[in-house]
């Protein structure tokens, strides 16, 4: 679990049930923009909401399943 602000944008995370992509848009009160992937509406989040952040796939010219946003801090194994 994280709060949306430690997300940078481009990163994706759960929201009661739903798949979001956080966004640039930002408010002074620190609010952070994330877009559902399920239906495009876009919703404001406070600073302080506990999300869960989760990678999406895709595949690869070779059919190898890669993330759309690779993250270069986490080891792989």
């Amino acid at each position: 679990m994280n709060y949306i602000e430690e997300l940078k944008s481009g990163e994706t995370f759960v929201f009661e049930n739903s798949l979001y992509v956080l966004g640039i848009d930002f408010k002074k009160n620190g609010d952070r923009l994330g877009i559902s992937l399920t239906n495009g509406v876009p919703k404001w989040f406070d600073a302080s909401t506990i999300i869960l952040k989760t990678p999406i796939y895709t595949l690869d010219p070779s059919n190898n399943i890669v993330p759309v946003v690779e993250n270069k801090n986490e080891i792989s194994i």
